[in-house]
């Protein structure tokens, strides 16, 4: 009898030990999904924020080529301005020069006339 009381004892040890594994395994597997749960919102929440960073850098890259294609635009523009302007004062140069020799013509004819 001391003998079976033993083995119950054991047995009921044992069952006990059971239930607490398989607790323990439940418990590990529910810690497994919350965590796998977790890995798979951050790789989620990584995958958006790497897209939108690389959205933003696309943006940013076609608003930089935007200005550059300005600048060259207005580069181009000044150049020509320039252009004009050195033509312009050539110009204006040869008028001038051109008037001066037609007001010393003029005080020629005027001395001329005078005497």
């Amino acid at each position: 009898e001391a003998a079976a009381n033993d083995a119950s004892k054991k047995a009921t040890q044992l069952s006990k030990d059971l239930k607490q594994g398989q607790q323990s395994v439940k418990d590990s597997e529910k810690a497994i999904k919350g965590a796998k749960k977790r890995v798979e919102k951050a790789e989620k929440a990584y995958k958006e924020y790497t897209q939108k960073v690389a959205a933003q850098k696309k943006k940013e890259a076609e608003e930089l080529k935007k200005q550059q294609e300005k600048v060259k635009q207005l580069e181009k523009e000044a150049a020509k301005l320039q252009s004009i302007k050195e033509k312009e004062v050539k110009e204006i140069a040869q008028t001038k020069k051109a008037l001066e020799a037609e007001l010393k013509n003029l005080e020629k004819l005027k001395q001329k006339t005078a005497n």
